[in-house]
């Protein structure tokens, strides 16, 4: 059986827990119904996640528009003549290639085959071209 002076530490620790439970429990209710600073609270009506996906719809749509018209200022068309259509198709193409990066040199030879160890091996099939064991 506990001593009376440890009942009474008990009572004092929980009347403090309490206490302390009961002030935290206040302030947090108090602030609950204030918004932070620089916002509002939220007042729209109806199916949010509907309004979300046709903003951002809406959006799409113009980023859309937008994108076709700035691409349309970069390709260099040349609609006069047939003529130069190889030599544009060339700038264009090399311009790809920058942009993808397969600006590397091929090197001529056979294909290393890079595979994780313990791997099935390789297996010949027609054409010469290989694929792994099924």
């Amino acid at each position: 059986m506990p001593s009376l002076r440890t009942l009474l530490f008990l009572l004092l620790f929980l009347l403090l827990f309490l206490l302390l439970f009961l002030l935290l429990s206040a302030a947090s209710f108090s602030l609950a119904g204030e918004p932070l600073p620089g916002t509002q609270p939220l007042t729209a009506e109806g199916d949010l996640s509907v309004q979300m996906v046709d903003g951002i719809h809406r959006w799409l749509q113009k980023e859309w528009i937008c994108i076709g018209e700035a691409r349309d200022g970069l390709w260099m068309k040349d609609t006069v003549s047939v003529e130069n259509w190889p030599e544009i198709a060339v700038t264009r193409r090399s311009e790809l290639a920058r942009i993808i990066g397969t600006l590397d040199e091929r090197h001529p030879g056979a294909l290393q085959v890079v595979a994780d160890a313990g791997a099935a091996p390789m297996q010949p099939h027609a054409a010469g071209s290989t694929t792994g064991a099924d």
